[in-house]
């Protein structure tokens, strides 16, 4: 009976002293990297941008998808730096007072107005945007058959016309 009281009180020992061992672990290696919205993060095998957190969760994008994660799981790899670049061609994008939006694409190429009407029309539906407009311009033509097979093809939109009195504008309804 003296053996397996003094097993107990051994296993009791430690026990106890694994369990302080443990949380001496926790406490020496706390988390010593405080993350900020826009840094570059690791969660699990994916990487990404921190675009927000909100108490112990955080939101992420990892290649255009967005998603909330664990802030606990999350690893800083770097900061996202701030790429100042000069286009060629610039787009101007205005909200009128009647709800509509337009983007200018003259003097872009085929490929890039496509990739940059793309992102507008995404950024309008997000936005509630009922109606907006694309000024592509006359020209030869080409620009606006491009955007108007692509337009053709776009999954979201009601219709679109080419505005009445101006063969460079096309009008959107969303």
């Amino acid at each position: 009976v003296k053996e397996s009281t003094e097993g107990r009180r051994l296993l009791n020992s430690a026990y106890k002293h694994k369990e302080k061992s443990k949380q001496a672990q926790e406490v020496e290696q706390p988390n010593k990297v405080i993350l900020k919205v826009g840094d570059r993060v690791k969660y699990r095998s994916s990487k990404g941008e921190l675009l927000s957190i909100k108490g112990k969760e955080a939101t992420i994008e990892v290649d255009g998808l967005k998603m909330r994660v664990p802030l606990s799981q999350l690893k800083q790899i770097g900061v996202i730096p701030k790429i100042k670049s000069k286009s060629k061609n610039n787009i101007t994008i205005e909200k009128s007072g009647r709800g509509a939006i337009s983007i200018k694409l003259l003097g872009c190429f085929a490929d890039e107005a496509i990739d940059k009407l793309d992102r507008f029309l995404s950024d309008a539906l997000v936005n509630g945007f009922s109606e907006v407009e694309i000024i592509h311009g006359t020209g030869t033509g080409v620009l606006k058959k491009v955007i108007i097979n692509y337009l053709k093809s776009y999954p979201k939109l009601q219709s679109f016309y080419g505005q009445k009195g101006n063969l460079g504008i096309t009008i959107v309804k969303l």
